[in-house]
């Protein structure tokens, strides 16, 4: 009997056995994924049972739809594909919001490498936000990196301050580096001072501080707009440490309330 016959005949009264005759193209699909880093291997069965889940309940619209122009087999292969694309998307979803959501139960001591890839997604996504303020850019980058006590260098200070020379870039940076990390009300009068050198706008302590924490929520509505994260304040900073400081660790470390590894 010719293959396809088969396998088509296999579709309509048996399609049990014909998930069984491909669960070798499954297996391959969901393996390729696993070699590219895009599927934790302890979870490859798991989404091998997934996608057989999805496909046989599509079975009755292959059944429609199926034109007889290429071999089932391809057919379904195509589908296979669009199946594990679907579930890891929506399973990075889930994994986001465990990330950097979930409060720990336990010390967090490992990161798998799927929390590492949603992690890595998150932080290229956070960078794109920061990218949006156009204009204000280079003052939101300062300003965060100031806030979040990140290490400042002075080709960051010159993008904001752009006449500013080399001395005068050196002692702002001497200021800003000397701030303790418990004392606010100095770092926001020293930031609205460079606000007045930079922009020649008012920049009092209050002013400054409002603006911070203002950008800081426009991150997070920007983080989870449309995409099914719940991010906050607390992981924009986690994300803003892992941006501006490639090889940071403080995502490895059980430091923060709302990380929770479980994959």
């Amino acid at each position: 009997m010719d293959p396809n016959a088969e396998d088509l005949r296999l579709l309509h009264t048996d399609p049990g056995a014909l998930m069984g005759k491909y669960l070798y193209l499954v297996d391959t699909i969901v393996q390729m994924h696993v070699s590219s880093g895009y599927i934790d291997p302890e979870d490859k069965q798991e989404y091998v049972h997934q996608i057989l889940d999805a496909f046989i309940q599509r079975i009755p619209s292959i059944r429609e739809q199926y034109n007889e122009r290429s071999m089932l087999r391809t057919y379904c292969t195509t589908i296979f594909r669009n199946l594990c694309r679907d579930t890891i998307r929506q399973n990075h979803r889930t994994c986001t919001a465990r990330v950097f959501q979930e409060p720990p139960d336990f010390m967090v001591t490992y990161i798998s490498p799927l929390s590492e890839l949603v992690i890595r997604q998150e932080v290229e996504f956070f960078g794109k936000a920061v990218s949006l303020f156009g204009k204000k850019e280079h003052k939101l980058r300062l300003f965060l990196k100031a806030y979040y006590r990140i290490p400042l260098e002075p080709e960051e200070l010159r993008a904001y301050v752009a006449d500013a020379g080399m001395k005068e870039l050196q002692s702002w940076l001497k200021e800003l580096r000397t701030v303790d990390e418990e004392d606010d009300p100095r770092l926001f009068d020293l930031l609205g001072r460079l606000s007045v050198r930079a922009e020649g706008k008012h920049g009092s302590r209050e002013a400054v501080r409002k603006w911070i924490r203002m950008r800081i929520n426009d991150l997070v509505y920007l983080m989870n707009r449309s995409r099914g994260t719940r991010h906050t304040e607390e992981t924009v900073q986690l994300l803003a440490e892992r941006y501006f400081l490639p090889g940071h660790k403080s995502l490895e470390q059980p430091r923060m309330n709302e990380l929770k590894i479980r994959l």
